[in-house]
């Protein structure tokens, strides 16, 4: 329910800005980044991940700005060896999807997000044998800045900050959003993209 009602108020914004955009854009991109993930209790202690994303960025052009949605997905790896963290290992896959914004100065772009929605699973099971995956908390699930400039016509290079929290899905499927089930991570990200009008 919260999935979808996030879907339809990112749909009444989409909507709601045609009737000014100039232009219409699409950026598609890919990169990495470097980062820590642990709990607010650091029951899951503090480790080192690399994480790989690719994302589509559809927009509108209103002046020096650009307004729209973030669609992505996501692999992370775990470089910290699971036997200095407990034995444990948070690598895994997942989806995001949310609002984002650009400002364009010269050749140097601004860009902005919120994560409002998103899923993320670990590889490995849990003791029992459960799949273990989180979640967006209610509310929205990170969020990131970034600077980008173009490298050769309408190729970018983009350098940013991104952060994120996730909740835990208990075994009844309900999203359970106290601290010792948060997950939190930060992350230092470099990427690459391209953008062109459609």
């Amino acid at each position: 329910m919260q999935f979808l009602l996030k879907v339809l108020i990112v749909s009444v914004f989409c909507a709601a800005i045609p009737a000014f955009a100039e232009d219409y854009v699409l950026g598609v991109k890919a990169g990495s980044s470097w980062g820590k993930s642990q709990n607010r209790t650091e029951s899951i202690k503090s480790r080192s991940m690399l994480t790989h994303e690719v994302a589509l960025q559809p927009g509108m052009v209103l002046g020096d700005w650009a307004i729209g949605a973030v669609l992505g997905w996501k692999f992370r790896r775990q470089l910290t060896e699971p036997r200095e963290v407990a034995n444990s290992n948070l690598r895994g896959s997942g989806y995001f999807f949310g609002l984002g914004g650009k400002y364009q100065w010269n050749q140097w772009g601004f860009l902005g997000e919120v994560l409002l929605s998103g899923n993320y699973r670990l590889s490995n099971l849990d003791p029992v044998g459960q799949e273990i995956k989180y979640k967006c908390p209610i509310g929205f699930c990170g969020f990131g800045f970034s600077a980008q400039t173009k490298i050769y016509q309408d190729y970018l290079i983009e350098l940013g900050f991104k952060y994120n929290r996730w909740g835990r899905v208990d075994l009844n499927n309900n999203n359970n959003d106290i601290s010792e089930n948060r997950l939190r991570e930060w992350r230092l990200y470099l990427g690459t993209g391209y953008e062109f009008s459609i």
